[in-house]
């Protein structure tokens, strides 16, 4: 009777040995969105995501699975590109696989922030006359409660002036910048032209959504 206890409790810790290996060694990969949490895009213009500090503990990275409102895209590549088509506020999630097939468990996620900025001219506004803008903030997003919008001349800002109204009554000095929690930035701005382009395009405003927050 002894010795055919002993031979069962041997076999017992081998087993329980093996299937702790075999756990250890599988290692789920880690899912990791490069930067900030927050991010800012525009309409319109491709914005590119990557994951380049996602890892696997005991082996590598071959998908990577990014979930945008209304489309998701899987690759075999660190980084993808997507167009946001309305200005808002979005979540973008990720999820990536090993080379052993094990997804990660736990997707990591972005908050994205989207702004636009519309001009009514068709690309040109005329010397001493006024074009309307429209600067794209979702008003209907309690998360622009908070933080800040800022406007400002990327090239030939020298060229144009910008006004609150069509009448030309009070000028915006670029670069502008308003509070949501007090000042919220108009809906429309006008542009007028007071010196002739050398040439196409030469003129660029951006529109940013800067974002504050509290540490807990």
């Amino acid at each position: 009777m002894n010795r055919q206890f002993i031979f069962g409790a041997v076999i017992l810790a081998c087993l329980c040995l093996s299937v702790s290996q075999s756990y250890a060694w599988n290692q789920p990969p880690v899912a990791v969105i490069d930067g900030s949490y927050y991010k800012y895009a525009h309409v319109g213009t491709p914005k590119e995501f990557t994951d380049y500090d996602s890892y696997d503990p005991d082996g590598y990275i071959v998908w990577h699975g990014w979930d945008f409102p209304g489309i998701f895209y899987g690759t075999s590549e660190p980084s993808i590109t997507h167009t946001f088509d309305s200005c808002g506020v979005y979540y973008v999630y990720l999820r990536v696989q090993d080379n052993e097939g094990m997804l990660s468990y736990y997707d990591d996620s972005c908050k994205v922030y989207v702004v636009d900025v519309d001009f009514s001219g068709g690309g040109y506004v005329a010397l001493n006359n006024v074009a309307e803008i429209s600067l794209g903030f979702d008003p209907s997003y309690p998360t622009l409660n908070s933080g800040k919008a800022r406007l400002e001349a990327v090239s030939g800002g020298n060229k144009i002036t910008v006004w609150y109204e069509q009448t030309k009554e009070t000028q915006v000095t670029l670069p502008k910048e308003w509070l949501f929690s007090r000042l919220p930035p108009p809906q429309t701005l006008w542009v007028e032209g007071i010196e002739t382009s050398s040439s196409l395009n030469d003129v660029q405003l951006k529109l940013s959504f800067i974002v504050s927050f509290r540490q807990a």
